[in-house]
């Protein structure tokens, strides 16, 4: 499968774009009228950083486009736990252990809902 609009490159946050999908089978492209069109909407994510400095947690993240605000999760036990919401896009926690291994994650509120999680956007900090 191929798509017209093949690496387009999105940079606005919470946009619907198009794409027709064609397919081509033993060499032969698909015409446009047995082609599909796939709409997608894009939400881009926190991309949390995480530091120790003086037995403190700092967690910062690049403002999302339309984010009304941002919860910041710690990964407890396998599941996030919600910590905070909050319409900066840095947080310190000042009661955590020395030496102790942290993780978490942040999510940015954007049309009603909240962006997903991935195990990839997971951050670790250990305090120092």
């Amino acid at each position: 499968m191929k798509a017209d609009n093949i690496g387009k490159i999105v940079k606005a946050n919470n946009v619907t774009e198009d794409f027709m999908v064609t397919y081509t089978v033993n060499g032969r492209e698909s015409s446009e009228s047995n082609s599909y069109k796939v709409s997608v909407k894009i939400y881009y994510k926190p991309a949390v950083k995480a530091s120790s400095k003086d037995g403190k947690v700092i967690l910062s993240w690049n403002k999302v486009d339309g984010a009304e605000k941002y919860r910041v999760c710690k990964y407890i036990g396998g599941k996030l736990v919600k910590v905070s919401d909050t319409a900066s896009n840095a947080v310190r926690f000042s009661k955590v252990t020395e030496g102790k291994t942290y993780k978490f994650a942040v999510k940015a509120y954007v049309d009603g809902k909240w962006t997903k999680v991935y195990t990839s956007d997971i951050v670790t900090v250990t305090v120092k």
